[in-house]
């Protein structure tokens, strides 16, 4: 990599509730307290403006446990998740419910998205990793090798069931693309759970739990210039900076059906109901061409989206969501 960069979670900023947030055991002067920690590899953070029916630092230590057990599912740096043990061996006996149910998501996803989103571009990430490592002034990738990582990507070399998930024709799977939005929903669950009815979460991707006193979360997009009023539902981004293979921009963000990286948008915000599926959204957005967005989202009630092309000019496809954009300059809509 050219250099250490925010990851995708980290490029929308919160401006939620400003001075007034407190931490845990710190004691407290208001009714608002905020809780930041460590976990997959970032900062997340919980700001709590309601009342719950239990102590915020025990639905601390319950989703920091969730978190763990997740881990060894979805993290590709764990030899021993259920996804490492998958690209290793080909097969996954006995998957977990969340492992399925995650796959059907981007099964659905990918066929909306006319195969953009795909889970299976693994082999570019190491093959542009590779490619990359001696020499960031390198051409782009070319060759023989280029190509069969490129046929190794293609969703339909994943099979799986309620017994097991195979993979066929030197497939590997990524789901970074989606199983942050996956933890950040199950936080949201056990904060609901446990009673608490005004947070924000932030656990990889952001999602609400009803609102502030003033009525919204304040949310600023990546160019710092314009800002979304969240009452509701997930955002989650994705950009190239998220992770830079080389001096001339090639990045993480990869479109299958090329092997090479995306080039319409310098970073794209999804919204939806739910994270997981605003976090897949926002991949296969950011592989998509301008005239395919709207159909996309339209697979998806409840969805919306803004990016800024290659120029810093930001676009908006919303329909009726509960957001509201505050923006502070002119936009342009489509």
């Amino acid at each position: 990599m050219v250099e250490a960069k925010p990851t995708r979670r980290r490029v929308l900023t919160l401006f939620a509730l400003g001075a007034g947030a407190t931490c845990f055991g710190g004691g407290a002067t208001t009714a608002t307290r905020e809780w930041r920690g460590a976990a997959m590899g970032a900062q997340v953070r919980l700001l709590f403006a309601g009342r719950g029916a239990a102590a915020p630092e025990a639905a601390v230590a319950e989703i920091m446990a969730e978190i763990e057990r997740l881990e060894r599912i979805f993290s590709l740096s764990r030899a021993d998740s259920e996804i490492s043990r998958l690209n290793a061996e080909g097969r996954l006996v006995s998957p977990s419910l969340d492992f399925l149910s995650v796959l059907d998501l981007c099964a659905r996803v990918h066929k909306a998205s006319g195969g953009l989103f795909d889970p299976t571009v693994q082999p570019l990430w190491d093959f542009f990793i590779g490619w990359y490592k001696r020499n960031l002034d390198r051409a782009a990738p070319y060759g023989p090798d280029f190509d069969a990582a490129r046929l190794k990507v293609g969703f339909d070399g994943i099979m799986f069931d309620a017994d097991r998930i195979d993979l066929r024709d030197h497939r590997r799977v990524t789901l970074n693309g989606v199983a942050q939005g996956y933890v950040t929903d199950r936080g949201v669950e056990i904060l609901k759970r446990r009673g608490f009815d005004r947070v924000f979460v932030d656990l990889g991707e952001m999602r609400a739990i009803g609102t502030p006193k003033q009525g919204f979360w304040k949310v600023d997009l990546p160019n710092k210039r314009d800002a979304i009023r969240l009452a509701g539902g997930a955002l989650a981004t994705s950009a190239a900076s998220g992770m830079v293979f080389a001096h001339n921009g090639d990045h993480h963000l990869f479109d299958p059906r090329t092997g090479r990286p995306a080039r319409h948008w310098a970073w794209l915000t999804a919204h939806a109901p739910s994270a997981v599926v605003a976090d897949a959204l926002s991949t296969a957005l950011y592989v998509a061409p301008r005239e395919k967005i709207r159909a996309i989202l339209a697979a998806f009630p409840g969805a919306a989206a803004w990016a800024a092309d290659m120029d810093g000019r930001v676009v908006r496809w919303s329909d009726r969501t509960p957001i509201e954009a505050a923006s502070r300059r002119r936009r342009r809509g489509v």
